[in-house]
């Protein structure tokens, strides 16, 4: 369901089936810039009327981040892109990709609330992304307007594993 608040910012839906529900909200901050302030709540209707908390509305965030390459050669990143997936079924949606630029560094804008997994494509051939213990593959959370800097570790020695339906028994090594 869609509504517009009114001018001291209230607004009413009616009719509304009982379950769970996200209530979102996004305005607009009237200038040429076209950034949004969003906030969003969780709520339960039954069979009463329920008063809705108020929304603080908080400005999309700017996750920046940065792609470091292990190894000893320079790799060129030129078709390398990181995007942002909410984790929550009932978030906002995607957010546009972020191309890595030549020194590894992406940036998204306007991030709204939530928590996302950053995944990349088109890595260079032969390179995976690296999780240790220093640097887990975790989870980005933006609240309030903020979002701490993301970093991922990329690596060289992938292997591709291919799979032959007559030989599925066993794996032999060849040296």
């Amino acid at each position: 369901l869609f509504r517009s608040t009114d001018s001291a910012g209230r607004f009413d839906l009616a009719a509304v089936p009982p379950g769970s529900y996200s209530i979102v909200s996004q305005s607009s901050d009237n200038s040429m810039s076209g950034h949004l302030q969003m906030g969003h709540a969780s709520i339960s209707v039954g069979d009463t009327p329920v008063d809705v908390p108020d929304l603080v509305l908080f400005p999309g965030a700017t996750v920046a981040g940065h792609l470091r390459v292990e190894g000893d050669r320079k790799v060129a990143l030129p078709r390398t892109m990181a995007s942002l997936k909410p984790l929550s079924a009932d978030a906002s949606p995607g957010v546009d990709s972020a191309a890595v630029q030549p020194d590894g560094s992406f940036t998204f804008h306007d991030v709204p609330e939530g928590e996302y997994g950053l995944t990349l494509s088109a890595l260079p051939d032969g390179y995976y992304v690296k999780t240790t213990r220093d640097t887990p593959a975790a989870a980005i959370l933006v609240s309030h307007g903020h979002a701490p800097p993301a970093e991922v570790h990329i690596s060289p020695g992938a292997v591709r594993v291919q799979r032959s339906e007559e030989h599925t028994s066993e794996l032999q090594s060849h040296h």
